[in-house]
């Protein structure tokens, strides 16, 4: 979407499958689907439209948007141990890789990291710093605020207000 290359009325013909890299990947259940929008690719959760959708990003742009929502990195949250997602299988620049995280195989993300993205088009496409206290009291009776955070803005409100209607309808 933010990239203007696709819309929510968007159609795709699903067959079912698509061929990768001389791999086939289906849809779960082998369903095949037909014609569909693009909107009905997300609330139907279509594997071969999710790669429909990435074909048409390119690679560059996939990969740009997974770490402009904060995927395969620390999201700075203000509790110790935290553990990143792995984003690193796309390195190898392989079509099938991609393909396959589009609907979310072959990467890894943390309960929190896909909060804290999601919360980005929550917040009109406004990425924050995620927090869990608004204060830390310590024994010696100093106190440290910690307020939101703006890290950076990852889509445009346009953007952000139609994946929110999408998702809202999904």
């Amino acid at each position: 979407l933010e990239t203007g290359k696709i819309a929510p009325t968007t159609t795709y013909m699903d067959e079912g499958f698509v061929s990768k890299s001389g791999y086939t990947i289906r849809n779960a259940g082998n369903r095949i689907f037909g014609k569909r929008t693009v909107q009905e690719v997300l609330a139907l959760s279509i594997n071969t439209g999710a790669v429909f959708v990435q074909d048409v990003m390119g690679k560059d742009n996939f990969l740009r948007t997974l770490e402009d929502f904060g995927l395969g990195q620390a999201t700075e949250i203000d509790l110790p141990g935290e553990v990143v997602g792995d984003i690193t299988n796309l390195d190898s620049g392989r079509a099938i890789n991609y393909a396959t995280a589009s609907f979310g195989q072959g990467i890894a993300a943390t309960p929190l990291q896909v909060i804290t993205a999601l919360s980005a088009i929550a917040n009109q496409g406004v990425f924050m710093r995620p927090y869990v206290a608004t204060s830390i009291l310590y024994p010696e009776g100093n106190e440290k605020r910690i307020l939101p955070k703006e890290r950076k803005r990852v889509i445009n409100l346009k953007t952000a207000s139609q994946m929110t209607a999408m998702m809202v309808k999904a």
